[in-house]
């Protein structure tokens, strides 16, 4: 169980703490992804797809790459696994101490990001009111992704790493311990039905 800071404007925090938001896509980046030393930069995103881990929890991406040695397959995957921990920040640079919800990673998934319909928008925490029509939740969410990311991000179609959670409140301090003996209950428990 590892753990990573992650910072939310303070309208997602609020959608968390009342149960609203309860995944975030990120940008497949360097930073958040595991692969081979060297490789990310030079990966072909563009020839991208999706594959099953063998374990059929989580999604890793397979992308062409030139390497010295010539072309190659990598496979990307996300350096967050079920199981680990996002401490939330108060704000860009603010202190692991100082956090007051925690988040526990229970699925993550690549996807490009306008793979998503309304009802993935409210998991995103926006707030979809009665009599819209089918898709504004979507383009809503368009139009968050550009100004998080800026203009025309959405029209890239990046890839993302959609992370699904549990919300908890409280420093992360605090709920480590508890949070770590229940995973490993949990991981005995899977063993015993494999």
């Amino acid at each position: 169980m590892t753990s990573y800071p992650l910072t939310f404007r303070p309208d997602m925090q609020r959608a968390m703490r009342d149960g609203s938001k309860t995944e975030t896509r990120r940008p497949v980046a360097a930073s958040n992804t595991r692969v081979l030393p060297g490789t990310f930069e030079e990966a072909d995103l563009g020839t991208a797809r999706v594959r099953t881990s063998r374990h059929g929890a989580l999604t890793e991406i397979r992308a062409r790459c030139q390497l010295p040695s010539g072309m190659r397959v990598v496979t990307i995957g996300p350096k967050v696994q079920p199981g680990d921990l996002f401490w939330v920040r108060q704000k860009r640079g603010g202190r692991r101490a100082d956090s007051r919800l925690t988040l526990v990673i229970t699925e993550v998934h690549a996807r490009r990001v306008q793979d998503m319909d309304d009802r993935d928008a409210m998991a995103e925490g926006l707030r979809l009111t009665m009599g819209m029509q089918i898709g504004e939740g979507r383009k809503r969410y368009a139009m968050l992704w550009d100004e998080i990311h800026g203009p025309h991000a959405w029209d890239r179609n990046d890839w993302v790493w959609v992370y699904r959670f549990e919300v908890r409140t409280g420093n992360i301090d605090r709920l480590y311990p508890e949070l770590k003996s229940r995973a490993r209950l949990r991981r005995r428990a899977i063993r015993r039905i494999h």
